[in-house]
C-alpha cells in the first residue's frame, strides 16, 4: 500500500480523472462485449467486473482524499515574510533590524540563515549568520538585529541577500526561503532607513554573486 501511495503523490488530478474515465471506458468495452451472449455464465462474469470496477473506483476516491488532506496539509506550513527590514534610530545609534514573521499556520523551529551585505560593485561583503533555537509559532514576529553598526557619511547602494532554512515539525519536512533586497546607502550623512525590493536584472546580479561566492 505504501508504495501505491508513493505513486499516487506523483500523480496530477488531472492524471487521477483519466485513470478514473479509462477505467469506466474498459467497464463499457468487456459488459458490451460480453453481452453479445446471454449465457449465465456471462452475466455472472458481468458482476465480477462491476465489483471490480467499483473497488478500483473506491481505491480511487481514497487516493483522491489522501492527495486532497496532504495538499491540506502543506498550504498550513511555515512561510516567513519580513517586515520593515532596515536601520533603525536608537537612542544616538542605528540598529541594523531584520523581522522575520511566521505567517504560516504550522510552528517553525530549528530556523537557521545568514544575511550577506555588499555593495552594488559586489565588493566589501559582510556575512552574518542567525540561528534561533526556540520554536517560531505562527503569526509571531521574530526580529534579528545588530546594534554595533557604524555607518560612514557617505556610503554606496548596497545588495542585501538573505536565505533562511527551518523545520516544520508537524510535517517533519525542512524549507528554504531566499530574500533579495538593496540599501541605498547613505548621502551626506542621512542615512537611507529601509531595505527596499529589487528588480529582476539585479537579482540576477546577486544570484551569480552568491553562485561564484558560496
Amino acid at each position: 500500500m505504501d508504495s501505491i501511495i508513493s505513486k499516487i503523490d506523483t500523480l496530477s488530478l488531472t492524471d487521477t480523472i483519466t485513470m478514473v474515465k479509462d477505467t469506466i471506458q474498459t467497464k463499457k468495452t468487456l459488459i458490451e462485449q460480453i453481452q453479445v451472449s446471454s449465457s449465465s455464465s456471462n452475466f455472472e462474469l458481468i458482476g465480477v467486473i462491476s465489483g471490480a470496477v467499483a473497488a478500483l473506483a473506491a481505491l480511487t476516491a481514497i487516493f483522491l482524499t489522501y492527495r486532497s488532506n496532504k495538499l491540506d496539509r502543506e498550504s498550513r506550513r511555515p512561510y516567513f515574510t519580513l517586515s520593515s527590514p532596515g536601520f533603525k534610530k536608537i537612542s544616538n545609534n542605528l540598529r541594523l533590524q531584520i523581522t522575520f514573521e511566521n505567517n504560516g499556520t504550522h510552528p517553525a523551529k530549528k530556523f537557521k540563515g545568514e544575511i550577506r551585505i555588499f555593495q552594488d560593485n559586489l565588493e566589501n561583503e559582510v556575512k552574518i549568520d542567525i540561528d534561533i533555537v526556540n520554536d517560531i509559532p505562527a503569526n509571531s514576529p521574530t526580529p534579528y538585529y545588530n546594534d554595533s553598526v557604524a555607518l560612514g557619511n557617505n556610503m554606496p547602494k548596497h545588495f542585501i541577500f538573505c536565505k533562511i532554512s527551518y523545520l516544520d515539525p508537524i510535517l517533519r519536512k525542512e524549507y528554504n526561503q531566499e530574500f533579495f533586497m538593496k540599501w541605498h546607502g547613505v548621502k551626506n550623512g542621512t542615512t537611507h532607513p529601509d531595505f527596499v525590493q529589487i528588480d529582476t536584472n539585479e537579482k540576477k546580479i546577486v544570484e551569480e554573486y552568491i553562485k561564484n561566492n558560496a
